[in-house]
């Protein structure tokens, strides 16, 4: 029941909250506010009104502007930079959830900054990794090329959460034309054996399923579907030979079963690459979870409980990869 950043804090104020609140702008949202769910360019026009919709955040109180890629060619780019630019005439930064922490990890993280570096504001990159084991160390690669863009005089920062684990929805682990398309629409296709066929052959399928951590690395965290409660907390992997069934199928099982994409943990980083990212001085911790209560359903992710106590405990105290002091600083 708001319109904008300034409705929105209204309603936060009148409801009541417990801690420090700071929000950024969505440019995905401002898009849609102005072109709506259309894949394409942006005239110059509806760009226009992009930007004032930007500034009109900005001026109701927003640090910056945050975006997660959406793909899309070097048009887009252009409309995220001339957002920006209008951001950076209130300060603030743009934060970047960026669109592969995988094998085009360092393309996006070459995109982030040429954003950075067209429009004057500091950049800041969201949990910093890479996923899927075939990847692992390659992390240094996107580390160098913010390094030297720091050399160039660019403020760029990252955070991370110190797990080897992420969570989102099962819905990413699938191609792209499955992503965009509406769940009421795709979800009950997984029962048709040539849609499954179509799905189990897309090269973009088991690239996804490589940066996930493959059916062994891949967990059912949450379910809603009261028959699919034995699956909670188990693996891909765990719960087709419970089934006596090959993985994909299982997977494709689930899904129609639950009538909708459960909820996943995907155990697909390295430990290595972890302390790696930690260790450099421009890096935050941030837990990038909900906050959730002890009794809440499923099998969450433990980043919404843990985050701070395991990098005092395991990486201060136990292991050394930083003092404390850089600890409370991180």
């Amino acid at each position: 029941n708001w319109i904008d950043l300034a409705g929105y804090f209204e309603r936060i104020k009148k409801d009541g909250i417990s801690i420090n609140l700071a929000s950024c702008v969505a440019p995905q949202q401002v898009r849609r506010a102005v072109i709506g769910f259309e894949d394409r360019p942006g005239t110059e026009e509806e760009i226009q009104a992009m930007t004032s919709l930007i500034a009109k955040a900005m001026e109701q109180g927003a640090v910056g502007i945050s975006a997660a890629w959406h793909g899309g060619g070097p048009e887009y780019l252009d409309e995220l930079i001339a957002m920006a630019r209008t951001a950076s005439r209130y300060g603030g930064f743009f934060g970047t959830h960026v669109g592969s922490e995988g094998f085009q990890l360092q393309e996006e993280i070459e995109k982030s900054i040429r954003v950075g570096e067209a429009s004057g504001l500091p950049v800041h990159i969201y949990h910093l990794k890479v996923r899927g084991k075939p990847l692992w160390g390659k992390v240094s690669e996107g580390i160098q090329l913010i390094e030297e863009a720091r050399g160039r005089g660019l403020d760029v920062t990252a955070n991370q959460y110190p797990y080897t684990a992420m969570q989102h929805p099962w819905r990413r682990l699938f191609p792209r034309w499955i992503q965009d398309a509406p769940v009421a629409d795709i979800v009950p296709k997984f029962r048709i054996q040539s849609f499954r066929d179509k799905v189990a052959s897309d090269p973009e399928f088991h690239q996804y399923l490589d940066e996930h951590g493959g059916w062994e690395g891949i967990v059912a965290s949450r379910v809603v579907n009261p028959s699919l409660k034995d699956v909670e907390g188990k693996t891909v992997a765990q719960v087709a030979n419970m089934r006596n069934a090959n993985p994909t199928d299982t997977c494709f099982d689930i899904v129609a079963e639950e009538g909708a994409f459960p909820f996943g943990v995907y155990h697909n980083m390295s430990e290595d690459d972890v302390r790696m990212v930690m260790a450099k001085p421009w890096v935050a911790i941030a837990s990038d979870g909900s906050a959730i209560n002890l009794d809440a359903p499923g099998k969450p992710h433990p980043r919404s409980f843990g985050t701070n106590v395991r990098v005092l405990g395991k990486y201060v105290r136990d292991e050394k990869v930083l003092t404390l002091e850089d600890a409370i600083r991180k």
